[in-house]
């Protein structure tokens, strides 16, 4: 493969062939290190050399030769070398050389300046060879004067120097997180306990943190530095102390906290979907009233869920129960008003007082006894004729307001106390019609039902407090 011949040449790396290129491509791709002793060469792609046995792309290193040492002689080109060497000094700085580590790859032309940093960092060792730009040969880096070789750093060590001064900082870094990580702990206690809590957690790690520094900075063996370290080493821990007890106060009083909104929330929604099972019962959507039941029931820790499981095991049939069921809920009832009575409020009850009065009344605390009261007088002035006309339509206006009484809608407890006082009228009502020997099937089937919902307003009514 001779060049005098050929002007046309393939580079062939990792399977990977590039060409044809000119001698002076090839010379050039040679002096950028593009081309290594390695890179397969070849003017036909059938016969293949490897480059460094080209002459006419590198020039060949030196072949070392063991001699004895009565008879062992220089090689004359390293002998000019050094004697250019001790005849002119250490070679300029703008001079041009490359240089192979470990018999690898050629590398280069690089200034001198290069030479000298890559030896002082201990990455070219004296055994490597170089090359300057204009020899004959290369030699080892060790005959060239003014190079100084450093020891070379193990897995990217840092000097004590650089340990010390990024240990220092490391340090600083980790005392300023402490005091921004304790502060807050005494600022927001008043505010939020579940701060306090994730910040003294944070807190802990940041201390873990800290002292896995302090490891790093003691092994460094600086006395001021360790003296520092030690009484940071004191100091922290005894912050401990100190935030422990408010930290585990701060961690029950907010578990207590949690659990009395969790209990809440859970008792509000419970008294909620109670509230809307009765409604669907009223309007005759007994579905929605088991489907609302059945939700009750699964929040097993509420009083709601006993009501609810009464409910769905008689499957909303409360004949048998329902007078005992109005009593109990007329005495809760009283128990949760908070407002005076009607006549204790105005100081001028009379019995002819007006409708809506009461209903003013029951809508914000009921007076039960005077509501029975009232519908008696009113019922006992009524002649035998009027009675069943009376009941029906007493009836049907109960169901018009009960019917607007949608659980969380505005005026949903006027029309509840308003549908209540119709809804006993009708328990009235039935009584006087029963004592008249007057009764019909159809009486007693409304009466069935309005007893259902005089019971349902009233546990409605509960359940909004």
């Amino acid at each position: 493969m001779a060049n005098e011949t050929n002007d046309h040449f393939f580079i062939q790396w990792r399977g990977k062939t590039t060409g044809p290129l000119s001698q002076a491509d090839v010379l050039t791709q040679s002096k950028a290190g593009q081309i290594t002793r390695f890179h397969m060469v070849s003017s036909d792609q059938l016969n293949w050399k490897p480059a460094g046995e080209l002459d006419w792309i590198f020039t060949p290193k030196p072949e070392f030769v063991y001699t004895p040492a009565a008879t062992a002689q220089p090689a004359p080109e390293l002998q000019t070398i050094e004697e250019s060497s001790e005849s002119n000094g250490p070679p300029v700085e703008n001079s041009q050389w490359k240089y192979s580590i470990d018999n690898g790859p050629e590398i280069g032309p690089v200034p001198l300046a290069v030479i000298k940093q890559l030896a002082a960092s201990g990455q070219l060792k004296p055994g490597d060879q170089v090359f300057l730009e204009g020899s004959s040969e290369w030699v080892s880096a060790r005959k060239v004067k003014g190079i100084v070789f450093g020891r070379p750093e193990k897995n990217g060590a840092k000097s004590f120097k650089q340990r010390r001064k990024e240990g220092l900082s490391q340090c600083s870094n980790y005392a300023a997180i402490i005091l921004l990580i304790t502060l807050p702990i005494f600022l927001l206690w008043p505010l939020s306990p579940v701060l306090v809590v994730a910040l003294y957690f944070a807190f802990l790690v940041a201390f873990a943190a800290f002292v896995l520094a302090i490891i790093g900075i003691v092994q460094s063996k600086d006395k001021a530095l360790a003296a520092f370290v030690f009484i940071g080493t004191i100091v922290a821990p005894a912050v401990l102390p100190i935030i422990s007890p408010i930290v585990i106060a701060g961690i029950v009083a907010e578990y207590e906290a949690y659990c009395s909104r969790s209990r809440k929330t859970n008792e509000e929604a419970a008294a909620r979907e109670l509230r809307e099972s009765f409604y669907y019962l009223g309007i005759g959507q007994i579905d929605k009233a088991r489907e609302m039941a059945e939700k009750v029931r699964n929040r097993s820790e509420t009083a709601e869920s006993k009501e609810a499981n009464r409910l769905l095991a008689c499957d909303f049939d409360l004949a048998k129960t329902i007078p005992a069921d109005i009593v109990s809920a007329k005495e809760e009832l009283k128990e949760i008003q908070n407002k005076p009575t009607l006549g204790a409020a105005t100081g001028t009850q009379t019995s002819t007082q007006s409708a809506p009065a009461a209903i003013a009344a029951l809508a914000h605390g009921m007076d039960i006894d005077y509501v029975e009261k009232m519908a008696k007088d009113e019922t006992n002035k009524l002649p035998k004729d009027k009675l069943i006309p009376t009941y029906f339509e007493t009836y049907a206006k109960g169901m018009g307001f009960y019917s607007k009484a949608v659980p969380g809608t505005a005026g949903n407890q006027e029309n509840l106390a308003a549908a209540l006082e119709q809804f006993i009228r009708c328990d009235v009502l039935y009584l006087r019609i029963d004592d008249e020997k007057m009764m019909s099937r159809e009486v007693e089937e409304k009466e069935k039902q309005a007893s259902m919902l005089h019971y349902a307003c009233m546990k409605m009514t509960i359940l909004s407090h």
